[in-house]
């Protein structure tokens, strides 16, 4: 990430704020350093390229979250420990494939990976993207019941999917998925994330 130009580091950070508030997280303390200009991204990290200084943590349900930029998972591990979180997501420049190799949990708290060119872009900002609503386990038990189907039955959706990933869906989640249509309105599908 040394080698990252202003401008790219200024589309991450601001897409990592749009990525935890789509997670239900209370960006508020982090809100005016969205849509930061390079400039902007220039008075925070300066002339060294620390980008772990654009680190930031939020709150969910009373559980903290780190978001760390970080070189290496050593030093996210050391921000996280410090901040006292139950999460951390990692943006750093190491590729992981699949999804174990992006989830771990050390110490209570639990890690994801993603490299910074991952979040370079919004994939729900497409206009061909539809909605997704992850449903709650009373709402899976209600549909699966309203369906007269069990788990297996239903079509899968991938946790590596950019979607999943954007929004941090575990395996075992129901999502519903909302496809508009001028000719017949609203299409409703449901995936199992696995």
């Amino acid at each position: 990430m040394e080698d990252l130009k202003l401008e790219v580091i200024a589309r991450i950070h601001t897409n990592s704020i749009e990525m935890m508030e789509a997670r239900g997280y209370d960006v508020t303390p982090v809100i005016g350093q969205t849509h930061l200009t390079e400039k902007g991204i220039d008075g925070i990290i300066g002339s060294g390229m620390d980008v772990s200084l654009l680190s930031y943590t939020v709150t969910r349900d009373q559980k903290r979250c780190l978001l760390a930029y970080a070189w290496n998972l050593p030093e996210a591990r050391r921000l996280a420990e410090r901040d006292d979180c139950a999460e951390c997501i990692v943006v750093c420049n190491l590729k992981q494939k699949s999804y174990d190799s992006r989830h771990s949990v050390v110490n209570d708290t639990a890690y994801e990976l993603y490299h910074y060119e991952w979040l370079l872009v919004n994939p729900t900002s497409y206009y061909l993207v539809p909605q997704h609503r992850m449903l709650s386990e009373l709402e899976k038990e209600q549909v699966l019941k309203r369906l007269s189907a069990q788990e297996h039955q239903l079509p899968r959706i991938s946790p590596d999917d950019p979607i999943m990933r954007w929004y941090g869906v575990k395996p075992g989640t129901l999502i519903q998925i909302i496809r508009k249509s001028d000719v017949v309105g609203d299409n409703i599908y449901y995936r199992l994330c696995c």
